[in-house]
């Protein structure tokens, strides 16, 4: 799904976004409650505890918070952060040094998700964390990450949601102003880049080949968690 705006402007407001905004946001998402539901996107992936995966790409990682989250869950899984913007990975590198080290290794790279810099079936989990709504292109996101995926590979995506935005969110995280402030400029963002529905979500993976495995509601409605699977073979 394509945004509608041409493809310079669609160029410019990323840059923008990603660029010069790139510290007010690395502000807002480095807090707990965004660095836990990052980590909570490995629990939609289906996996057998006693198996991790080898190895896990976050696409659209930004700063790092969520890819430090899932470190903390998969000390034995490689994970790679993926973000278009050079400035959010070098925030997401300065970032690591504060954070323990991560056994089976983190690393952090710049890469578009529409030309991702991964072999083809090296990944066995693809998270993304408020990132495919941004990309513009639902076509080739999908057929990227089936790309990269080996054969029974899981996808796990949380993207805005259409819904009404759930005023009783604000009465749960009354506490957390960041927080709030956060979910209230993503609202915002995906306005006009485009939120997600399931129907969304299923022509994402079935145009590349995936199985849709569920479609979720979280964050009281405001946002959706799309799993998506590589077929075996």
């Amino acid at each position: 799904m394509d945004s509608g705006r041409p493809p310079v402007l669609r160029a410019l407001s990323k840059r923008l976004l990603f660029g010069v905004g790139s510290r007010p946001y690395a502000w807002l998402t480095r807090q707990p409650v965004w660095r836990s539901h990052g980590a909570a996107l490995v629990d939609f992936a289906g996996l057998a505890p006693e198996r991790p995966p080898r190895r896990l790409a976050d696409l659209g990682c930004g700063p790092g918070i969520s890819a430090f989250g899932l470190a903390e869950r998969l000390p034995a899984t490689h994970l790679v952060g993926v973000d278009l913007s050079p400035e959010m990975i070098a925030l997401a590198r300065a970032y690591a040094r504060h954070e323990p080290p991560h056994p089976a290794g983190l690393d952090f790279i710049v890469g578009d998700g529409t030309r991702l810099p991964l072999k083809d079936s090296s990944i066995d989990v693809v998270t993304g964390h408020s990132f495919a709504y941004l990309v513009g292109d639902d076509r080739r996101l999908g057929q990227e990450v089936a790309r990269v995926l080996v054969p029974g590979g899981v996808c796990v995506f949380l993207e805005p949601s259409r819904e009404p935005f759930p005023l009783r969110l604000f009465k749960r995280s009354a506490g957390d102003a960041r927080f709030v402030l956060s979910m209230v400029l993503w609202r915002a963002v995906a306005t006009g880049a485009g939120r997600f529905t399931p129907e969304r979500f299923r022509s994402l993976f079935g145009a590349a080949g995936l199985e849709t495995v569920a479609v979720i509601p979280t964050l009281d409605g405001l946002g959706l968690v799309g799993v998506g699977k590589k077929p075996e073979r």
